[in-house]
């Protein structure tokens, strides 16, 4: 006779045997069995695994296009419907897809989408070579599908990782990096706003960014900081730069200059900058002027 402390674990290992392979990427050989859900360590990376039971994490297999638990060949994913020639597939962030234009691909995954173990994993190849890890989480790279930001590999399996549409929460600014094939840093579509659109709106587009230009001069040890940065519309691109207006060989002392602060459309909506120019050293005293300018970012067209 099973005692109640008995019953209720038998009852407690059936439960994690039905909910076993939820978060997981399964070949047809193994989507019907049932797994526990504890965890292990995968065979390729060492990270966490959805169950002890399997064989890779859920990045790697993504990666690799094998079957957590026995490392089988996975279908590819992606959108049921080719592009048009020239066309750009749209990404959905909601199913998993492989997406290829000319040298790049990017594959998508979706894991137990609709429950609180829901993870994403993107991953981005170029010239058939995964890039590598950035050092920094809000790294960011242009694709032909738009700016991906690099939001890391957590340990949880659920969330957010590798490459993403939208920059980590709290992850720091937006860090630009060397395109693949050139090795120099990427151009951005940029919208130059000056101090005549204070207290106004700019609209931007998908992939846009906006560069603040804004007079001040450095050696009164007065800086523009952004102070303040309500919305998620944009991202802070790296930190505001200052560019002198002296001329080579000019060698007058105090000379001016222009402060350049770069802000990257991230998804629709709007987003309200406010910059202030002051001395840091000086945190009691209001800044001597300040700047304020929303961004209204529009949704980018699907491809036709």
């Amino acid at each position: 006779m099973r005692t109640p402390a008995a019953v209720a674990s038998l009852a407690f290992a059936l439960l994690l045997l039905a909910a076993g392979d939820a978060v997981a990427a399964l070949c047809a050989t193994c989507k019907d069995k049932a797994f526990i859900q504890n965890i292990g360590s995968c065979q390729n990376c060492r990270a966490e695994t959805s169950s002890g039971a399997f064989k890779l994490c859920p990045a790697c297999s993504a990666r690799l296009r094998q079957c957590e638990a026995c490392r089988g060949p996975l279908g590819a994913a992606g959108p049921a419907e080719r592009p048009k020639e020239g066309a750009i597939q749209t990404i959905d962030p909601n199913q998993s897809g492989t997406y290829q234009s000319g040298k790049w691909e990017y594959r998508f995954e979706v894991r137990a989408r609709g429950t609180k173990a829901e993870g994403r994993f993107g991953l981005l190849f170029h010239d058939s070579r995964e890039l590598p890890e950035p050092k920094a989480v809000n790294s960011a790279i242009q694709t032909p599908w738009g700016i991906l930001y690099w939001v890391g590999m957590p340990k949880p399996l659920w969330g957010s990782h590798g490459w993403m549409q939208h920059p980590a929460p709290g992850g720091g600014s937006v860090v630009l990096l060397p395109d693949p094939a050139e090795g120099t840093p990427m151009a951005l579509k940029r919208v130059d706003v000056g101090e005549d659109l204070n207290g106004k709106s700019v609209t931007l587009k998908a992939a846009e960014a906006a560069a603040v230009r804004l007079p001040g001069n450095i050696t009164t040890g007065y800086a523009w900081q952004v102070a303040q940065l309500d919305g998620e519309a944009v991202a802070q691109v790296g930190k505001v730069e200052y560019a002198t207006s002296q001329a080579p060989g000019d060698r007058r002392v105090g000379v001016g200059g222009v402060f350049i602060a770069i802000f990257q459309a991230v998804k629709p909506g709007q987003a309200t900058v406010k910059m202030a120019y002051s001395r840091p050293w000086e945190k009691d005293t209001a800044p001597a002027k300040t700047f304020t300018v929303t961004f209204s970012v529009e949704a980018a067209e699907p491809p036709k």
